[in-house]
């Protein structure tokens, strides 16, 4: 007997992993043109950390929307290599870095807690709340800012065009976000916090 099929009008991350590919050759592919697009904005050891970065945050955002799930063992690691590569690429502000990750834990633990008190569920997942630290720790806390905004913006964006289209997105369904601040900690790192004026 034939299982049915999810409802993916029902939710927009279920709707977006429909769009992810999911055999290895579309994801080889993936990592291929992270790489490419590393090498082309940075140079030497910088193009490496690039590479690492933008592979985990690739591999990040697929599980997020597939899955609505930041697993530790990708996220975790982020902390530590994203605080030593600062003191090779920016040690001058190696403060600013360890500010971002334990100001980015800080500052989205604080908005978790006031949506849960507030709505009396969760908002934001303890996934991202771990992300957010990684982030601040290769982008430093002037470039969170920034980062958030784009994966906001982004987010908003899907919502509206389901909507639009008539998939049933809604403001109150669950939101892959770690899949969006993957994509705004990636434009941040690579091209720097979004200039204002």
């Amino acid at each position: 007997m034939s299982r049915p099929r999810p409802d993916a009008s029902r939710n927009p991350g279920m709707v977006l992993s429909l769009a992810v590919p999911r055999n290895f050759a579309a994801n080889l592919l993936a990592a291929i043109a992270v790489a490419l697009w590393a090498a082309l904005s940075t140079r030497g050891w910088a193009a490496l950390l690039s590479c690492f970065f933008g592979w985990c945050l690739l591999a990040l955002a697929v599980s997020d929307i597939r899955h609505f799930r930041l697993p530790d063992y990708l996220t975790l690691p982020l902390v530590p290599v994203g605080l030593i590569a600062s003191l090779f690429l920016d040690r001058a502000d190696f403060q600013g870095h360890l500010l971002g990750c334990v100001g980015g834990f800080i500052a989205f633990l604080a908005i978790a807690e006031g949506y849960r008190w507030l709505r009396r569920r969760d908002g934001l997942g303890f996934g991202d709340i771990k992300l957010i630290a990684a982030l601040g720790a290769w982008l430093g806390w002037q470039g969170l800012p920034s980062a958030v905004l784009v994966a906001a913006l982004s987010g908003l964006l899907v919502v509206i065009v389901q909507a639009a289209a008539g998939r049933g997105a809604s403001f109150d369904r669950p939101l892959p976000f770690g899949a969006f601040l993957s994509l705004g900690a990636w434009l941040v790192w690579l091209y720097g916090p979004l200039a204002l004026g």
